[in-house]
């Protein structure tokens, strides 16, 4: 009924500029398989889950949230998922 995603990191030296939406999808777009679907909508439940919970609140700065969303929501297109 859970799941978990595990990151694996190696320092290169090398600097990388990932855009937000890798931290919350690493690799996962290569994988095409049912659990990986499943994963990635609940990731988008609970985000924009929260993102309404800060509009209720009356969070001004939800803006951030908004893009994070529709940038993940575009991978996944763009990924054919």
């Amino acid at each position: 009924k859970r799941f978990y995603c595990a990151f694996s990191f190696s320092y290169t030296g090398e600097e990388i500029d990932y855009p937000k939406s890798y931290w919350y999808l690493g690799e996962l777009l290569k994988n095409k398989d049912d659990i990986t679907k499943k994963y990635i909508e609940k990731l988008i439940f609970t985000l924009e889950k929260k993102l309404a919970a800060q509009k209720n609140a009356g969070v001004v700065d939800s803006v951030e949230l908004e893009k994070l969303i529709e940038e993940i929501k575009q991978k996944i297109t763009e990924a054919g998922l």
